[in-house]
């Protein structure tokens, strides 16, 4: 099956999208713990990211033909760990939920997309399992061609199961259109040894960003894309420290901080790369008493057919 862009919100956080994957050689990145207080010593975590997600809309956005809003977004990450036949095993989850409203001629439909994904890694970040599932309304281009505000999207529903054993993958595409009668729409496996590359799981990517030491300024990061099946290679760059003060709660209390951040772009390492995600990882001060923990902070992914951007706010911090 050839899967389509399956939505813009989508794009925001299943990380990267479909190109083809580059073959130049690179070292493989170090990533250290810097989600622990103290890096040097593994203790266990129960960390709690949640963040309010903005629609910015570009102004081009008219050129669709239709208005199309997304409202009342919230992004949840978990971070938990736990000991698993003598090992430190993490469990990592996200959720994203936002309200998609179009309106055509008077005429509106709203939704809620949402896009969930557990992943389960070592303390080495090699990954062990993921799924991912989402149900999505994608805007469509019809170059003028709709008729009826329901001609101005297309519904999706996914789920994403994928597997490690050793230095293989297996990955399984289910559609949900119908939940009455689910399809198995691709069925593979793949090498998950990275090769001169990292290799990560798909939904390990943004976490990633905060095990990168101060000293690394660019690397790239190898990850299976399920939806063209074939291994894609994402490259990161840290520009220069600035930082900002951040308005959030900590464990319930309202806290004002200025935190040192470095920015980060990420894009793909291909002929075409398609769009850059930008966020802003909080800067490891101390290894042994990183405060902050190296927390994404705020998050901008461009949407689709150059309609804007989500823009991520970190709102509150549970550990």
């Amino acid at each position: 099956m050839k899967f389509k862009k399956i939505t813009a919100v989508l794009a925001a956080v299943l990380a990267m999208s479909s190109f083809g994957a580059c073959t130049d050689k690179d070292k493989q990145v170090q990533l250290n713990p810097y989600w622990l207080e103290n890096s040097q010593a593994f203790t266990n975590i129960d960390e709690t990211l949640t963040y309010d997600v903005v629609f910015e809309a570009s102004s081009s956005i008219s050129e669709m033909g239709y208005d199309i809003v997304y409202s009342n977004g919230v992004y949840t990450t978990h971070l938990k760990s736990a000991q698993e036949g003598g090992e430190n095993i993490y469990t990592y989850t996200t959720a994203l939920d936002i309200q998609v409203t179009y309106t055509y001629k008077g005429e509106s439909a709203e939704f809620t997309d949402v896009i969930y994904s557990e992943t389960k890694f070592n303390e080495t970040l090699k990954p062990i399992s993921s799924v991912k599932t989402l149900v999505s309304h994608s805007p469509v281009n019809t170059n003028g061609g709709h008729k009826k505000v329901s001609d101005c999207y297309a519904s999706y529903a996914y789920e994403v199961k994928t597997t490690y054993s050793g230095k293989d993958g297996a990955s399984v595409v289910t559609d949900y259109a119908d939940p009455e009668n689910p399809k198995e729409v691709r069925s593979e496996t793949f090498n998950a040894s990275g090769g001169n590359y990292r290799y990560l799981d798909n939904e390990q990517l943004l976490f990633a960003l905060r095990g990168v030491s101060n000293s690394t300024t660019s690397g790239k990061l190898r990850f299976y894309s399920p939806f063209v099946d074939e291994l894609q290679i994402v490259k990161f760059t840290f520009d220069d420290e600035t930082g900002a003060k951040f308005d959030y709660t900590e464990n319930g209390t309202a806290v004002s901080k200025d935190i040192a951040y470095r920015p980060v772009t990420l894009t793909l390492s291909a002929k075409n790369p398609g769009a850059t995600q930008t966020a802003w990882i909080a800067k490891c001060t101390n290894a042994q008493n990183n405060a902050n923990r190296n927390i994404l902070l705020r998050l901008e992914t461009p949407l689709s057919y150059n309609m804007g951007k989500l823009v991520y706010k970190l709102n509150s911090v549970t550990r």
